[in-house]
């Protein structure tokens, strides 16, 4: 990940030269040279296998400079916003897909009166999460402004997955325990920081993770009480 970011860095503020071939997409580029109007040439083919080996990179990257692209050549008007882990109702609640409060919220709602979970790690790792209700206000508000982003919308109430996991065996009414299990753990912590979003439009989110999760939750023991009859 490091590597990815030193070269995306190194990508981003290379100097572009105006030849003849404004269309052209080169593997290398153009710098200053010492002396006599020569440039030194630099070669990106590195540069780009590294970016190109990182699936989560190379999209992310890709998507917001095409974007930028298109604002700046064609005068399209764009919004770039950076989503944090959202869920709610409707969304994706099994199948391995589901974010961390779906899937805590179905497997305490499978589960029985004095049975189990499983958790990967120790539990300990912290992230936020963001109800979709505010995630589209979110939207909106970015949408009537002329602040072109990138801005995160997300939730910066940071919370550990055992937190997660103890409000939805309270949303139950049932007496569950945990599992502690080794699996993908990803970072030790992340939340969204959202000093940004309050300069530019005067507002973040601000609804506890407990409401939204609690209204998840219902929707989702619906699902799984509809399959079972």
């Amino acid at each position: 990940k490091a590597e990815s970011k030193q070269h995306i860095t190194q990508l981003a503020h290379v100097p572009q030269d105006d030849d003849e071939n404004h269309g052209g997409h080169n593997t290398s580029c153009h710098k200053p040279g010492q002396g006599g109007g020569r440039t030194a040439r630099t070669d990106l083919k590195p540069v780009i296998r590294t970016l190109l080996a990182d699936k989560m990179v190379v999209p992310r990257f890709f998507r917001f400079h095409i974007v930028l692209a298109f604002h700046r050549n064609y005068k399209l008007e764009v919004r770039i916003a950076r989503f944090h882990n959202i869920f709610g109702p409707y969304g994706t609640w099994t199948g391995g897909k589901e974010k961390a409060p779906a899937a805590m919220c179905r497997k305490v709602a499978e589960a029985i009166d004095g049975g189990e979970i499983e958790i990967w790690g120790d539990g300990n790792q912290t992230r936020s999460f963001l109800y979709i209700n505010e995630c589209l206000e979110g939207v909106r508000r970015l949408m009537d402004s002329d602040f072109i982003g990138p801005v995160n919308i997300g939730s910066d109430e940071m919370v550990t997955i055992n937190q997660l996991a103890s409000y939805a065996v309270e949303f139950s009414g049932k007496k569950i325990s945990f599992k502690h299990i080794d699996g993908p753990l990803g970072v030790r912590g992340r939340n969204s920081d959202n000093t940004l979003i309050k300069q530019k439009l005067g507002w973040a989110p601000k609804q506890p993770l407990k409401l939204g999760l609690e209204k998840t939750y219902k929707w989702v023991a619906e699902q799984i009480d509809n399959i079972k009859f």
